[in-house]
């Protein structure tokens, strides 16, 4: 499993947990040892003309997913996660979360995505929480003190 962690923006990121954490999901995911991800982490400008030009939606996001499969015929390559940490820690504020653990559920978020999983119908929205729901608590239990 191959785990390439890239951080444009301008916040301290533990890329090497990232990267740990990337790991612990593909494993409990059951992913092949080949396969790789890459996760950016962009400023709001970056991430702003990010969720424009794909999603047709102003201002930055969270979290955005682009699954190579969709694209093309590779199979070792799932495709790039993008994460705003500016997001992601207001966010976090707003739900009372700890930032760390909110970064972690983007993580698991973003990574559901790449093999899948979608909540834009009420009945995958269902799955995929479940999903979410599970492997964070595996995720909170190896990685948030």
């Amino acid at each position: 499993m191959i785990a390439d962690i890239s951080n444009k923006s301008k916040y301290s990121i533990e890329t090497k947990k990232v990267q740990r954490i990337i790991f612990f999901i593909m494993k409990n995911l059951g992913l092949k040892q080949n396969q790789e991800v890459a996760v950016t982490f962009l400023n709001e400008e970056e991430m702003s003309q990010l969720h424009e030009k794909w999603m047709q939606e102003s201002g930055p996001t969270d979290v955005m997913s682009f699954r190579l499969s969709e694209i093309s015929d590779f199979d070792y390559s799932l495709g790039d996660i993008v994460i705003c940490p500016k997001v992601v820690e207001r966010d976090a504020k707003k739900l009372k979360k700890q930032p760390a653990l909110h970064l972690a559920f983007m993580l698991v978020h973003g990574m559901l995505h790449l093999i899948g999983f979608d909540h834009q119908k009420k009945v995958d929205k269902v799955k995929m929480q479940e999903q979410e729901q599970k492997l964070m608590r595996e995720v909170e239990r190896e990685f948030i003190k």
